[in-house]
């Protein structure tokens, strides 16, 4: 079970991963397209020219908890789950378990090229695909709204489609494809809107279908949530969704303009030294995801969003607000 201790845990090992990256921080000008005839990249965070690197970056002692994560895997365990145990109502658990199985796999293949993670990766992606919907909020009691879960498995399924290329058989990646802009980027996009002009929304709630427990008002969420963590996971979903489907899905440039635009509007949150207002614990979720974001878009479409926040400086922020020795950083012996 996630708890606070694991989530800060995690944020801390988001930074300590940077050496994954290598990316210019201080080398771009915030937004506005490169020059005309800018070459782009291949791979949504990395070519395959990467992997070499990547694996020697994965050997280093600061990495072991994230390699132990990607290879320390119940291969059973996982498959019987995805056959036997996924509940097609639950998103709180079974459809998160199912999206992180997905990025995992898909990602510890394209290191290590392990036939069974490929297998594992396959068969969540086609699990995920089961789902009626991404997620479990609704707006006027018909349409998904993404907070987490659709725009979590719309990034989940970008990269895995990313990463595994050819291996995923055609009849799947149009599957999938069709998951992505038929319910995880409108789903996104319609929360993004939400956020941005709330006297429109319809009413938020819940998917009467879901299996979760809670219900309660949701009215004031469009408002709250605005400037939280939470919108940024739906901007970097939909980005990435505009990304992969550029030119190939008549909605692409308007999903990617509404990410960049939350994005930006979202940088504000940020002081000019990188902290952040709703501390590390939450730093390492959101941080992470504007991150990959900008990177994705950079990398893909030549457009330089880089510098919207200080990015060194909130990396500085994050390791010393998580250091054990915070409240008495200098050792006087």
């Amino acid at each position: 079970m996630s708890t606070r201790r694991t989530f800060l845990k995690a944020s801390a090992v988001i930074a300590t991963a940077l050496p994954l990256a290598r990316w210019p921080l201080g080398a771009a000008e915030t937004g506005g397209a490169n020059p005309a005839g800018a070459p782009t990249q291949k791979g949504l965070l990395f070519a395959p020219s990467d992997l070499p690197r990547i694996r020697a970056n994965l050997e280093l002692p600061r990495l072991a908890d994230i390699r132990g994560q990607l290879l320390n895997v119940d291969f059973a365990a996982d498959t019987k789950f995805l056959r036997e145990e996924l509940r097609l109502n639950n998103h709180v658990a079974d459809f998160m378990r199912a999206w992180k199985i997905v990025e995992r796999s898909a990602f510890a293949f394209a290191v290590w090229g392990d036939p069974r993670q490929l297998d594992l990766a396959l068969l969540a992606l086609r699990r995920l695909c089961d789902y009626k919907r991404w997620d479990y909020f609704l707006e006027g009691g018909k349409h998904t709204i993404g907070l987490q879960r659709a725009p979590e498995a719309t990034i989940a399924c970008c990269y895995a489609l990313d990463w595994l290329g050819d291996k995923v058989p055609v009849e799947l990646v149009t599957a999938v494809e069709a998951k992505i802009a038929g319910e995880g980027a409108p789903a996104c996009y319609r929360t993004l809107y939400g956020m941005k002009f709330p006297d429109r929304v319809q009413g938020w709630g819940f998917d009467p279908e879901d299996d979760y427990q809670f219900r309660f008002d949701l009215s004031r969420w469009p408002l709250i949530l605005n400037s939280t963590n939470l919108k940024i996971i739906p901007t970097c979903g939909l980005g990435l969704a505009a990304v992969w489907l550029q030119g190939r899905h008549p909605e692409a440039q308007k999903w990617l303009e509404m990410s960049r635009q939350s994005a930006q509007a979202f940088a504000a949150m940020y002081g000019a030294d990188g902290s952040f207002d709703e501390g590390v614990g939450y730093w390492g979720y959101t941080t992470s995801h504007l991150a990959m974001l900008a990177d994705a878009i950079y990398r893909r479409l030549g457009l330089d969003d880089r510098k919207l926040i200080n990015y060194p400086g909130t990396v500085r922020y994050a390791l010393a607000m998580a250091m054990p020795c915070a409240a008495e950083p200098i050792d006087r012996k």
